[in-house]
Protein backbone atom coordinates (compact mmCIF):
# COMPACT_ATOMS: atom_id res chain seq x y z
CA UNK A 1 0.00 0.00 0.00
CA UNK A 2 1.18 3.28 -0.89
CA UNK A 3 0.15 6.52 0.92
CA UNK A 4 1.27 10.46 -0.09
CA UNK A 5 2.18 12.31 3.24
CA UNK A 6 2.62 16.06 3.62
CA UNK A 7 5.38 17.13 6.52
CA UNK A 8 5.01 20.40 8.36
CA UNK A 9 6.95 20.84 11.68
CA UNK A 10 7.00 22.06 15.25
CA UNK A 11 10.10 23.17 16.62
CA UNK A 12 10.25 23.76 20.55
CA UNK A 13 13.27 25.46 21.37
CA UNK A 14 14.13 26.16 25.76
CA UNK A 15 17.10 28.25 27.59
CA UNK A 16 18.06 26.27 30.82
CA UNK A 17 20.18 28.75 32.69
CA UNK A 18 23.46 27.46 34.66
CA UNK A 19 22.59 29.09 38.14
CA UNK A 20 19.60 27.93 38.87
CA UNK A 21 18.63 25.34 36.49
CA UNK A 22 15.16 26.34 35.34
CA UNK A 23 13.97 25.77 31.87
CA UNK A 24 12.73 28.59 30.30
CA UNK A 25 10.85 28.58 27.12
CA UNK A 26 11.07 30.57 23.88
CA UNK A 27 8.22 31.15 21.77
CA UNK A 28 8.08 30.08 18.71
CA UNK A 29 6.92 32.90 16.65
CA UNK A 30 10.32 34.07 17.81
CA UNK A 31 12.54 31.69 15.18
CA UNK A 32 13.16 33.07 11.93
CA UNK A 33 14.62 29.89 10.55
CA UNK A 34 16.45 26.79 11.96
CA UNK A 35 19.69 25.03 9.83
CA UNK A 36 20.71 21.78 9.97
CA UNK A 37 23.55 20.60 8.05
CA UNK A 38 25.06 16.99 7.99
CA UNK A 39 28.31 16.40 5.95
CA UNK A 40 28.73 12.55 6.54
CA UNK A 41 32.19 13.31 3.90
CA UNK A 42 33.93 16.16 5.49
CA UNK A 43 32.07 16.71 8.65
CA UNK A 44 32.47 14.97 12.54
CA UNK A 45 29.27 15.82 13.09
CA UNK A 46 26.00 17.93 12.85
CA UNK A 47 25.89 21.64 12.93
CA UNK A 48 23.06 23.92 13.77
CA UNK A 49 22.17 27.07 14.40
CA UNK A 50 18.82 29.26 13.95
CA UNK A 51 18.01 32.60 14.12
CA UNK A 52 15.94 34.41 16.39
CA UNK A 53 14.30 37.95 17.80
CA UNK A 54 15.25 37.42 21.47
CA UNK A 55 13.93 40.22 23.86
CA UNK A 56 16.86 42.58 25.83
CA UNK A 57 16.05 40.07 28.91
CA UNK A 58 16.64 36.73 27.61
CA UNK A 59 19.39 38.25 25.48
CA UNK A 60 21.38 39.67 28.04
CA UNK A 61 21.35 36.65 30.21
CA UNK A 62 21.85 33.86 27.39
CA UNK A 63 24.95 36.15 25.89
CA UNK A 64 26.73 36.34 29.41
CA UNK A 65 25.51 32.38 29.96
CA UNK A 66 27.42 30.85 26.92
CA UNK A 67 29.40 28.24 27.38
CA UNK A 68 27.88 27.39 31.00
CA UNK A 69 23.85 27.27 29.68
CA UNK A 70 21.93 24.79 27.71
CA UNK A 71 19.52 25.10 24.60
CA UNK A 72 16.78 22.19 24.86
CA UNK A 73 15.87 21.98 20.92
CA UNK A 74 12.79 19.48 20.01
CA UNK A 75 12.14 19.09 16.82
CA UNK A 76 8.59 16.60 15.47
CA UNK A 77 7.56 16.19 12.02
CA UNK A 78 3.32 16.40 11.34
CA UNK A 79 1.82 14.30 9.14
CA UNK A 80 -1.70 15.70 8.88
CA UNK A 81 -4.64 12.96 8.65
CA UNK A 82 -8.64 12.46 8.06
CA UNK A 83 -8.73 13.17 11.94
CA UNK A 84 -6.15 14.52 13.17
CA UNK A 85 -2.63 15.37 13.02
CA UNK A 86 1.01 12.58 13.73
CA UNK A 87 3.39 13.43 15.68
CA UNK A 88 6.86 12.17 14.93
CA UNK A 89 10.61 13.03 17.26
CA UNK A 90 13.28 14.36 14.79
CA UNK A 91 15.60 15.72 17.31
CA UNK A 92 14.74 16.29 20.72
CA UNK A 93 18.37 16.94 23.02
CA UNK A 94 20.62 18.99 24.51
CA UNK A 95 22.88 21.27 23.16
CA UNK A 96 25.63 23.76 24.07
CA UNK A 97 25.21 27.07 22.23
CA UNK A 98 27.61 30.24 21.03
CA UNK A 99 26.02 33.68 19.83
CA UNK A 100 27.01 36.04 17.02
CA UNK A 101 26.16 39.97 16.58
CA UNK A 102 23.22 40.20 14.27
CA UNK A 103 24.43 39.61 10.58
CA UNK A 104 22.55 43.04 9.58
CA UNK A 105 23.07 45.67 12.21
CA UNK A 106 20.50 47.83 10.99
CA UNK A 107 18.23 45.07 12.46
CA UNK A 108 19.83 43.83 15.67
CA UNK A 109 18.01 46.06 17.89
CA UNK A 110 14.20 46.73 17.23
CA UNK A 111 12.50 49.30 19.26
CA UNK A 112 8.87 48.29 19.24
CA UNK A 113 6.85 51.38 20.14
CA UNK A 114 3.62 49.96 21.44
CA UNK A 115 4.78 47.84 24.37
CA UNK A 116 8.13 49.60 24.71
CA UNK A 117 10.04 46.43 24.29
CA UNK A 118 13.59 46.12 23.04
CA UNK A 119 14.75 43.35 20.73
CA UNK A 120 18.07 41.90 19.38
CA UNK A 121 18.44 39.71 16.19
CA UNK A 122 20.46 37.00 16.76
CA UNK A 123 22.19 33.57 15.27
CA UNK A 124 23.07 30.91 17.57
CA UNK A 125 25.18 27.87 17.00
CA UNK A 126 24.24 24.48 18.87
CA UNK A 127 27.35 22.23 19.76
CA UNK A 128 26.42 19.15 21.28
CA UNK A 129 29.68 18.98 23.14
CA UNK A 130 29.32 15.26 23.89
CA UNK A 131 29.21 14.11 20.77
CA UNK A 132 32.80 16.17 20.60
CA UNK A 133 33.96 14.28 23.69
CA UNK A 134 33.15 10.18 22.64
CA UNK A 135 35.69 11.14 19.90
CA UNK A 136 38.55 12.40 22.36
CA UNK A 137 40.48 9.49 23.22
CA UNK A 138 44.22 8.35 23.63
CA UNK A 139 45.51 5.71 20.83
CA UNK A 140 49.12 5.07 21.00
CA UNK A 141 51.31 1.33 21.16
CA UNK A 142 51.83 -2.14 19.73
CA UNK A 143 48.93 -4.54 18.69
CA UNK A 144 49.21 -8.36 17.79
CA UNK A 145 47.67 -11.04 16.64
CA UNK A 146 44.52 -9.29 16.51
CA UNK A 147 41.72 -8.32 13.45
CA UNK A 148 40.44 -4.87 11.93
CA UNK A 149 37.32 -5.62 13.57
CA UNK A 150 38.07 -6.26 17.37
CA UNK A 151 40.39 -3.16 16.72
CA UNK A 152 37.37 -0.82 15.84
CA UNK A 153 35.12 -2.39 18.63
CA UNK A 154 37.49 -1.80 21.17
CA UNK A 155 37.90 1.59 20.10
CA UNK A 156 34.29 2.60 19.55
CA UNK A 157 32.48 0.02 22.63
CA UNK A 158 31.68 3.66 24.63
CA UNK A 159 29.40 4.87 21.46
CA UNK A 160 26.31 3.70 20.18
CA UNK A 161 27.26 2.89 17.01
CA UNK A 162 25.69 1.24 13.79
CA UNK A 163 28.85 -0.82 11.51
CA UNK A 164 28.67 -1.91 7.94
CA UNK A 165 30.36 -5.74 8.71
CA UNK A 166 34.05 -4.80 7.35
CA UNK A 167 34.48 -6.52 4.01
CA UNK A 168 38.41 -6.52 4.76
CA UNK A 169 38.62 -7.68 8.19
CA UNK A 170 42.29 -8.41 8.00
CA UNK A 171 44.09 -10.93 10.14
CA UNK A 172 46.67 -8.55 12.05
CA UNK A 173 49.70 -9.50 13.23
CA UNK A 174 51.51 -7.36 14.35
CA UNK A 175 50.81 -3.33 13.87
CA UNK A 176 52.28 0.15 15.38
CA UNK A 177 50.12 2.53 16.24
CA UNK A 178 51.60 6.01 16.51
CA UNK A 179 50.27 8.60 19.16
CA UNK A 180 46.96 10.25 17.94
CA UNK A 181 44.31 11.64 19.73
CA UNK A 182 40.98 10.87 18.78
CA UNK A 183 38.60 8.36 17.56
CA UNK A 184 38.57 9.60 14.01
CA UNK A 185 42.43 9.81 13.66
CA UNK A 186 42.85 5.96 15.07
CA UNK A 187 40.13 4.97 12.13
CA UNK A 188 42.10 6.80 9.50
CA UNK A 189 45.28 5.62 10.44
CA UNK A 190 44.11 1.76 10.66
CA UNK A 191 42.44 2.36 7.41
CA UNK A 192 45.53 3.57 5.94
CA UNK A 193 47.00 0.63 6.50
CA UNK A 194 44.64 -2.18 5.49
CA UNK A 195 40.88 -0.37 4.18
CA UNK A 196 38.09 -1.76 5.65
CA UNK A 197 36.00 -1.93 2.55
CA UNK A 198 36.57 -1.52 -1.08
CA UNK A 199 35.09 1.73 -0.70
CA UNK A 200 36.39 4.86 0.94
CA UNK A 201 34.43 4.93 4.08
CA UNK A 202 32.29 7.31 6.35
CA UNK A 203 32.60 7.92 10.33
CA UNK A 204 30.06 9.88 11.49
CA UNK A 205 29.24 10.76 15.06
CA UNK A 206 25.10 11.82 14.31
CA UNK A 207 22.96 13.32 17.26
CA UNK A 208 21.17 10.00 18.08
CA UNK A 209 23.89 7.10 16.69
CA UNK A 210 27.53 7.15 15.77
CA UNK A 211 28.21 5.52 12.03
CA UNK A 212 30.87 3.83 10.45
CA UNK A 213 30.30 2.55 6.96
CA UNK A 214 31.24 2.44 3.37
CA UNK A 215 30.20 4.45 0.35
CA UNK A 216 29.06 1.18 -1.13
CA UNK A 217 25.28 2.65 -0.74
CA UNK A 218 23.99 -0.68 0.49
CA UNK A 219 21.55 -0.78 3.26
CA UNK A 220 22.72 -1.41 7.08
CA UNK A 221 19.87 -2.64 9.11
CA UNK A 222 19.29 -0.64 12.82
CA UNK A 223 16.41 -2.31 13.86
CA UNK A 224 14.05 1.14 13.60
CA UNK A 225 11.26 -0.45 11.54
CA UNK A 226 11.56 1.96 8.54
CA UNK A 227 12.07 0.81 4.96
CA UNK A 228 15.54 0.01 4.02
CA UNK A 229 15.42 1.90 0.43
CA UNK A 230 14.69 5.50 -0.41
CA UNK A 231 13.54 5.83 -4.23
CA UNK A 232 14.39 9.02 -5.72
CA UNK A 233 11.96 9.74 -9.30
CA UNK A 234 13.16 13.00 -11.06
CA UNK A 235 10.51 13.91 -14.13
CA UNK A 236 10.10 16.27 -16.59
CA UNK A 237 7.73 19.25 -15.65
CA UNK A 238 5.13 17.80 -18.01
CA UNK A 239 5.07 14.01 -15.67
CA UNK A 240 1.61 14.28 -13.38
CA UNK A 241 3.91 12.79 -10.56
CA UNK A 242 6.47 15.51 -10.62
CA UNK A 243 3.89 17.57 -9.02
CA UNK A 244 3.21 15.50 -5.80
CA UNK A 245 4.36 17.16 -2.78
CA UNK A 246 5.83 15.40 -0.24
CA UNK A 247 6.43 11.58 0.04
CA UNK A 248 5.15 8.65 -1.13
CA UNK A 249 5.44 5.43 1.72
CA UNK A 250 5.34 2.52 0.09
CA UNK A 251 5.03 -0.59 2.57
CA UNK A 252 4.82 -2.82 -0.41
CA UNK A 253 8.13 -2.11 -2.04
CA UNK A 254 9.45 -1.13 1.31
CA UNK A 255 10.52 2.08 0.38
CA UNK A 256 9.81 5.89 1.01
CA UNK A 257 9.36 7.87 -2.99
CA UNK A 258 9.72 11.32 -3.97
CA UNK A 259 9.17 13.08 -7.36
CA UNK A 260 11.66 15.65 -8.07
CA UNK A 261 11.04 18.09 -10.62
CA UNK A 262 14.09 18.35 -13.09
CA UNK A 263 14.21 22.12 -12.45
CA UNK A 264 15.03 20.83 -8.44
CA UNK A 265 17.74 18.49 -9.56
CA UNK A 266 21.65 19.13 -10.74
CA UNK A 267 23.75 16.86 -12.11
CA UNK A 268 27.70 17.24 -12.17
CA UNK A 269 29.57 14.96 -13.49
CA UNK A 270 33.17 14.21 -13.13
CA UNK A 271 34.76 14.45 -17.05
CA UNK A 272 38.01 14.68 -15.47
CA UNK A 273 38.79 11.11 -14.03
CA UNK A 274 38.36 9.33 -17.04
CA UNK A 275 40.67 11.58 -19.02
CA UNK A 276 44.06 11.01 -16.15
CA UNK A 277 43.11 7.59 -14.97
CA UNK A 278 41.36 4.09 -16.68
CA UNK A 279 43.73 1.50 -14.34
CA UNK A 280 44.67 1.51 -10.85
CA UNK A 281 48.12 -0.94 -10.28
CA UNK A 282 49.25 -1.81 -6.77
CA UNK A 283 52.69 -2.58 -6.19
CA UNK A 284 53.70 -4.51 -2.82
CA UNK A 285 57.22 -3.97 -1.04
CA UNK A 286 57.84 -7.44 -2.30
CA UNK A 287 56.90 -6.71 -5.98
CA UNK A 288 53.32 -8.49 -6.37
CA UNK A 289 50.75 -6.38 -8.57
CA UNK A 290 47.22 -5.96 -8.67
CA UNK A 291 45.37 -4.34 -11.33
CA UNK A 292 42.08 -2.76 -11.07
CA UNK A 293 40.06 -0.88 -14.06
CA UNK A 294 38.11 2.10 -13.48
CA UNK A 295 34.30 2.10 -14.90
CA UNK A 296 33.30 5.69 -15.37
CA UNK A 297 30.85 4.65 -18.33
CA UNK A 298 27.97 6.57 -16.59
CA UNK A 299 30.01 9.93 -17.10
CA UNK A 300 28.20 11.70 -20.41
CA UNK A 301 30.53 11.47 -24.01
CA UNK A 302 33.55 10.46 -22.10
CA UNK A 303 35.96 7.62 -23.31
CA UNK A 304 38.22 6.39 -20.73
CA UNK A 305 41.77 6.78 -21.98
CA UNK A 306 42.86 3.07 -21.86
CA UNK A 307 46.61 3.69 -21.42
CA UNK A 308 46.02 5.97 -18.50
CA UNK A 309 47.29 3.92 -15.57
CA UNK A 310 47.73 5.65 -12.09
CA UNK A 311 50.30 3.42 -10.03
CA UNK A 312 50.03 3.36 -6.05
CA UNK A 313 52.38 1.64 -3.44
CA UNK A 314 50.85 -0.39 -1.08
CA UNK A 315 51.07 -3.47 1.04
CA UNK A 316 47.56 -3.67 1.68
CA UNK A 317 46.24 -6.30 -1.09
CA UNK A 318 42.77 -4.72 -1.33
CA UNK A 319 44.15 -0.89 -2.54
CA UNK A 320 44.13 -1.30 -5.93
CA UNK A 321 40.16 -1.67 -5.55
CA UNK A 322 39.83 0.82 -2.76
CA UNK A 323 41.30 3.51 -5.08
CA UNK A 324 39.74 2.58 -8.24
CA UNK A 325 36.16 2.47 -6.63
CA UNK A 326 36.85 5.72 -4.74
CA UNK A 327 37.23 7.10 -8.73
CA UNK A 328 34.01 5.98 -9.64
CA UNK A 329 32.34 6.82 -6.49
CA UNK A 330 33.14 10.47 -7.53
CA UNK A 331 32.05 10.35 -11.06
CA UNK A 332 28.42 11.39 -10.79
CA UNK A 333 27.14 13.66 -8.08
CA UNK A 334 23.60 14.59 -7.83
CA UNK A 335 21.75 17.49 -6.05
CA UNK A 336 18.34 17.26 -5.48
CA UNK A 337 16.21 19.47 -3.50
CA UNK A 338 12.40 18.28 -1.91
CA UNK A 339 9.84 20.58 0.50
CA UNK A 340 7.72 18.69 2.86
CA UNK A 341 9.20 15.48 3.61
CA UNK A 342 9.82 13.44 6.81
CA UNK A 343 13.24 13.98 7.04
CA UNK A 344 14.29 11.96 9.63
CA UNK A 345 14.21 8.64 7.49
CA UNK A 346 16.90 10.35 4.90
CA UNK A 347 19.88 8.92 7.07
CA UNK A 348 22.96 7.30 5.42
CA UNK A 349 22.11 3.95 6.18
CA UNK A 350 19.45 3.75 3.26
CA UNK A 351 19.79 2.66 -0.24
CA UNK A 352 19.26 5.56 -2.56
CA UNK A 353 18.08 4.31 -5.53
CA UNK A 354 17.49 7.40 -8.32
CA UNK A 355 15.95 6.98 -11.83
CA UNK A 356 16.43 9.67 -13.51
CA UNK A 357 14.02 11.60 -16.91
CA UNK A 358 14.65 9.93 -20.31
CA UNK A 359 16.91 11.68 -21.83
CA UNK A 360 19.52 10.86 -18.85
CA UNK A 361 18.76 7.84 -17.47
CA UNK A 362 22.45 6.64 -18.03
CA UNK A 363 22.55 8.26 -14.21
CA UNK A 364 20.23 5.27 -13.04
CA UNK A 365 21.64 3.52 -10.50
CA UNK A 366 22.63 3.11 -7.17
CA UNK A 367 23.83 6.31 -4.72
CA UNK A 368 24.99 7.14 -1.07
CA UNK A 369 23.76 10.13 1.01
CA UNK A 370 26.91 12.75 1.03
CA UNK A 371 25.40 15.38 2.92
CA UNK A 372 21.86 16.84 3.86
CA UNK A 373 20.93 20.49 4.20
CA UNK A 374 17.57 21.42 6.61
CA UNK A 375 16.08 24.93 6.48
CA UNK A 376 12.74 25.02 8.49
CA UNK A 377 11.01 28.53 7.81
CA UNK A 378 8.52 29.73 9.97
CA UNK A 379 5.59 29.58 8.43
CA UNK A 380 2.44 30.50 10.37
CA UNK A 381 2.02 28.57 14.06
CA UNK A 382 4.36 25.49 12.22
CA UNK A 383 7.53 25.42 10.37
CA UNK A 384 8.40 24.12 6.20
CA UNK A 385 11.21 22.37 5.59
CA UNK A 386 13.05 22.66 2.42
CA UNK A 387 15.63 19.68 2.16
CA UNK A 388 18.68 19.67 -0.02
CA UNK A 389 20.65 16.32 -0.99
CA UNK A 390 23.74 15.28 -2.21
CA UNK A 391 24.44 12.06 -3.58
CA UNK A 392 26.75 9.92 -5.45
CA UNK A 393 26.69 7.27 -7.92
CA UNK A 394 28.08 3.92 -6.85
CA UNK A 395 26.65 1.80 -9.48
CA UNK A 396 24.82 2.48 -12.81
CA UNK A 397 22.06 0.10 -13.54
Amino acid sequence: MAVISRYTYEIEISYVNSENQKEYLIQAQSIEYLLVMHDYENALTPTLCFKIKLDSAYYNVMKADQDKGKIILNIKSKKPSATSSVLKSYINDQFDYIMTDAPNTTEAIESVAAAGETYHTTIIGLIKKDNLQKNQKQFNGIFTNTTMMSLIQEATKHMTILVEPLINNTQIEHINVPPVDSVMKYLAYLNSKYNFYNDQYMFFIDIDKTYLKSNSGKYIDPKDNEHPYIAIDIRKLTDVDVNLAGMVTDDDQEAYIIYVDAADAEIHPDRVTPETASKIVTTTADGKQEEVKIDTSAVVNTEPQLNAVTYVKSDDPNSAQYVANTLQNNAVTIVVNKTEIDVSVFTPNKEYLLSNYQDNNQYTGRYYLAWKKELFLRSGANFNCATNMGLRMVVHY
